[in-house]
């Protein structure tokens, strides 16, 4: 991953902690990592050479600093709530046009201004105004634009409130209302229905990508109700591999979840006839002693399983053995080719059964 920025030209310490809580060389590979998602998640009509771009909550240009090459052929502005930021941004990072925007409606620019407007972890946080900025979105967005707007879903409240997610229950639900704006505000969970249902009274949502903004929060692709594209039901995908909250009990499986450049076309894992998933688990309660593998529900041979050296998993589960890791060969052959679900199943030292999820294209023809 190439990253943009030296020590000199990156927000104090202060100011970049209170965007994602990272700064220094990580503030950087995050926010590199935001923008791939971000291209990932655009349709694939959309270009943004020649283009008018809104980060909307931009911070300290975590995300919008690594879009200085695309800024040489487009027009990128950025507007956040916190002047302090905002004030860094003008003196460091002067190719970009930043501002200080109030806590309600209106943005200082005429309708349809905008091409594209993203905005990442804003509306995790608007409780009482998230209708009135979404109108406001709407308004200053051309009518063939897109907004990519991110929110809390199912992983985020699920390792967040270490319980399980339901649907049906969650809806939109804000905790922490008395935090204050410097520390954040409030946080606000939604679930994919309630998104569907209640912000479609201002925009068609086109897709859904679940957390697809660093196997965090969720990406929901934004339209106009009277664009084309607004009478199709929204494609929902999950681009990372999903493993729900469990005490003491973590695993995922490896893959490049930027490999397609475009999650629209391609995302998960692409296997053949005889396919070798990697990945790792760790628990609490002792040694992982059973790794299994199934395909829409049935079980898939494993046809040599190998356990490899991950210190890197300690970072996930405390006290983690070092052997952590797996890699195995299954055969797929019964699979037929194309899309399915792929389930990776972990059985630990206490007989407790550690489930990951995550989206498998099986090819249909080796190699390719």
């Amino acid at each position: 991953m190439r990253l943009l920025g030296r020590s000199s030209d990156l927000p104090p310490r202060r100011l970049a902690k209170r965007v994602g809580g990272t700064y220094g060389e990580e503030f950087l590979r995050q926010g590199e990592m935001f923008k791939q998602a971000l291209l990932c998640s655009l349709p694939p009509d959309v270009r943004l050479t020649g283009t008018r771009v809104l980060d909307f909550g931009c911070g300290v240009g975590r995300v919008l600093r690594h879009f200085a090459p695309e800024a040489r052929e487009a027009e990128f502005w950025g507007c956040d709530i916190y002047g302090p930021g905002i004030r860094w941004l003008g003196k460091n990072l002067p190719k970009f046009r930043t501002f200080v925007n109030r806590a309600n409606p209106p943005l200082p620019f005429p309708d349809a201004h905008f091409d594209l407007i993203y905005s990442i972890s804003v509306f995790t946080h608007l409780t009482e105004t998230w209708l009135a900025w979404l109108e406001e979105l709407r308004r200053v967005l051309r009518p063939d634009g897109v907004a990519l707007v991110t929110f809390h879903d199912r992983l985020a409240y699920e390792h967040m409130l270490q319980r399980p997610f339901n649907e049906d229950e969650v809806g939109m639900l804000a905790r922490d209302l008395n935090q204050s704006w410097r520390k954040g505000g409030p946080t606000v969970f939604h679930s994919s229905r309630w998104v569907i249902e209640n912000w479609a009274k201002v925009f068609s949502v086109a897709a859904l990508f679940e957390a697809g903004m660093g196997n965090w929060q969720t990406i929901a692709v934004l339209r106009h109700p009277d664009h084309p594209a607004a009478a199709a039901p929204p494609l929902v995908v999950r681009p990372y591999p999903y493993g729900p909250w469990m005490d003491g009990f973590r695993g995922t499986v490896d893959y490049d979840v930027f490999e397609g450049a475009s999650w629209w076309r391609r995302h998960g894992l692409h296997l053949g006839v005889r396919g070798t998933i990697g990945g790792w688990f760790a628990s609490r309660s002792g040694p992982v002693e059973r790794i299994e593998f199934a395909v829409d529900g049935v079980p898939v041979p494993t046809l040599e399983l190998r356990r490899e050296p991950r210190p890197d998993v300690a970072a996930a589960v405390c006290g983690a053995p070092l052997d952590s890791g797996f890699e195995a060969d299954v055969d797929l052959g019964a699979v037929a080719p194309g899309a399915h679900h792929l389930e990776v199943s972990a059985v630990d030292a206490a007989g407790r059964r550690y489930r990951v999820t995550a989206p498998l294209y099986r090819r249909e023809v080796e190699g390719r």
